[in-house]
């Protein structure tokens, strides 16, 4: 796996700072998101950040053109248009996703899981460190389903946005379940709130693996991928390791486990069980 990097976004921005550089590496502040969030204004992001006094006085107006950025995309992101679900997963009406999360309303997501039944592997990502919820941690491709959108191409489309991954629906992407969830939101502007879901589960199989130095990930939403064995994985979901996302259910790792067996042994394939 390559060492990390910043982003090209934020390399630009720090290209004459040579010591800025070297704190947003060593503090694993990769992209101008989580520069963003690093603190509460500048002066709080440049300590948390060790820079010096000629640092902090040149970081100033950089912390200030990211955070303008960065609140244009959150309003961006709130003003998305959500399609609100009964708990039989039927359409209800449109909203504003703000609106969704403000007020708890059901709504529809998609998890992709992306398997190579040849090797019995998982290939998987670590959210980013300015991820509302779950930062840091290792899980798969997901995402909220846009408004008047089929889930199943919202969930190709982001396995090819995050992963640069491209599979055909009808042969290489299959629903393993749909399932309910809810889990309390514990960062960011809702804080406090419950998140309700209908979340269709994909996976997504590969004829072969793609090397991780060929995975193109979007710095904005993943920091690192790696492969895990099936078994591992499961181990990971069932002890709830706290450097994984936490499945919504006992239901969730038992039926995505049993759905990622089944493609592995229809292609002569063998996934360890767990120890």
């Amino acid at each position: 796996m390559e060492a990390a990097s910043l982003s090209p976004r934020l390399a630009s921005l720090v290209a004459d700072n040579a010591e800025l550089q070297d704190a947003l590496l060593l503090n694993k502040c990769l992209t101008t998101q989580e520069l963003a969030t690093a603190g509460s204004d500048a002066e709080d992001a440049a300590r948390r950040l060790g820079l010096s006094l000629p640092g902090q006085e040149a970081f100033v107006s950089i912390f200030a053109f990211v955070r303008e950025k960065a609140n244009i995309r959150t309003d961006e992101r709130m003003k998305q248009m959500l399609d609100v679900v009964n708990e039989s997963g039927e359409l209800i009406m449109r909203r504003p996703r703000c609106e969704v999360l403000s007020k708890g309303f059901r709504y529809r997501a998609v998890n992709v899981w992306a398997l190579c039944p040849k090797t019995g592997r998982v290939l998987i990502g670590q959210r980013a460190v300015a991820k509302d919820m779950d930062p840091d941690k290792w899980t798969c491709v997901c995402c909220r389903v846009p408004s008047g959108e089929l889930s199943m191409n919202v969930a190709a489309e982001q396995l090819s946005q995050e992963f640069g991954i491209e599979v055909a629906l009808d042969t290489h992407m299959s629903l393993a379940f749909s399932l309910k969830t809810e889990r309390e939101i514990t960062r960011g502007l809702f804080s406090g709130h419950v998140d309700k879901t209908m979340t269709d589960v994909y996976v997504a199989t590969l004829d072969e693996e793609v090397p991780l130095q060929l995975v193109h990930l979007d710095v904005r939403v993943m920091r690192a991928a790696k492969y895990v064995e099936v078994a591992d994985l499961e181990k990971a979901l069932v002890e709830k390791d706290s450097s994984f996302v936490t499945p919504p259910s006992e239901e969730y790792s038992r039926k995505l486990i049993q759905f990622m067996r089944r493609m592995c042994r229809e292609v002569g394939a063998v996934a360890k069980p767990s120890a």
